[in-house]
């Protein structure tokens, strides 16, 4: 049957899947937007930007803050900038985290009188690429101001360099306008036709919503899915549950397999001991690796833009400083920035690789990365912004 098959066929084929596409785009109604943590971020006057890893777009613009008289200041970050709650939910109830940059935010009104609008590009367990594509994404969105975190445990880690799949069906053309040519021929075909299906065939760039607000109608219903009772208990599979490869090398190579070490329970996992291991195994190239080159070319393409930006390293607990093989890669990042800083910072560019002694002391972490409490940290940074702010008026 496929001897018969040739060329004008397959363009045929094509040509009435995109054709049936559009027209199910046109007699599909439109629906409102469901970005990740959309409605905490909203509740407390920021803006999102980054999708869920199941959304092939990636990134949006469809959801913009009021920037009428206002800054324009979008943020590059990761888990480092969520605040946990003060209180433990109720049963059934999830936890809504608060957001550093709606502190700072806050305190850029009230004790500097900057009246200021923030979209937050937010990637949780954020990689080298996902900083560098996401800082590129926020510049084509011409801010006012950019403010980006700089992740030590991951941002110069040679052995995972993206997070989730679906940052290569939106980055092509961000890369290919930076000159990045490598990273476009490196994409399959499959990459570059879902950016292009995404950004002209709504029925398929709107999926994701579709599929979001049925599962909310779903559960509002009260259906629920019942896992297979004849399917095993997934923890007695815990030493193969990862799907992250450097999980996967960790635990078999610097391990020896033995996930014990990285569990709390069986099945649950401990946040310290996989921060201390990931910083213990860092490999750190500064001449040939590519996470070092693509923190130089986040910050010579900011430095060029004009754009005014803040650059700073996310602060770690003090603990850390008892745990000599991760501090000991810890003071290799803070060194690397320490030179990069120096290189680079200019103007319209500003690095903070130390905080001020009282700003540090203030900080309360739940773990050795993520806050508890943030202390002094928004004003801190409320004040460094507004004087960058002035500086450019």
């Amino acid at each position: 049957m496929f001897e018969k098959l040739t060329y004008a066929a397959l363009i045929r084929i094509a040509a009435w899947t995109i054709f049936f596409l559009l027209i199910l785009s046109a007699a599909l109604p439109q629906v409102p937007p469901q970005l990740r943590y959309q409605d905490e971020m909203l509740a407390q006057g920021i803006y999102p930007v980054l999708t869920d890893e199941n959304d092939p777009r990636w990134s949006r613009t469809d959801i913009l803050p009021n920037m009428a008289n206002k800054t324009n200041i979008v943020w590059v970050a990761g888990s480092s900038v969520l605040i946990p709650p003060r209180e433990f939910p109720e049963e059934g109830e999830e936890e809504i985290y608060d957001h550093l940059p709606a502190r700072v935010q806050e305190v850029l009104k009230e004790e500097h009188g900057k009246d200021t609008s923030a979209q937050l590009s937010l990637l949780l367990a954020r990689r080298n690429l996902d900083t560098y594509t996401m800082t590129l994404d926020a510049l084509a969105r011409d801010p006012d101001m950019l403010v980006v975190t700089i992740n030590p445990f991951w941002d110069f880690n040679e052995q995972s360099v993206y997070f989730k799949q679906n940052i290569f069906n939106a980055a092509p053309p961000l890369w290919a306008a930076n000159g990045d040519l490598n990273l476009v021929l490196l994409q399959s075909p499959s990459n570059l036709l879902w950016n292009l299906a995404v950004k002209y065939i709504p029925a398929l760039r709107d999926s994701y919503d579709r599929m979001a607000l049925l599962q909310d109608r779903f559960e509002q219903s009260g259906f629920e899915f019942e896992l297979d009772k004849n399917k095993k208990d997934p923890n007695l599979f815990a030493d193969i549950k990862y799907d992250q490869p450097l999980i996967f090398w960790i635990v078999h190579r610097v391990l020896g397999g033995d996930t014990e070490s990285i569990e709390r329970d069986p099945g649950k996992f401990n946040a310290k001991m996989w921060q201390l291991l990931t910083l213990q195994s860092m490999r750190m190239d500064k001449e040939r690796g590519w996470a070092d080159h693509s923190m130089r070319k986040m910050l010579q393409t900011i430095k060029d833009s004009g754009t005014p930006a803040l650059i700073y390293l996310a602060p770690l607990s003090e603990y850390i400083t008892y745990q000599d093989a991760a501090y000991d890669s810890y003071s290799k990042v803070y060194a690397r920035m320490g030179e990069l800083k120096k290189q680079y910072e200019t103007d319209n560019l500003k690095i903070i690789t130390t905080l001020p002694q009282e700003v540090g002391f203030s900080l309360s972490h739940v773990d050795f990365l993520h806050l508890d409490m943030p202390g002094r940290l928004p004003d801190y940074l409320a004040g460094e912004i507004a004087a960058m702010m002035e500086a450019e008026q």
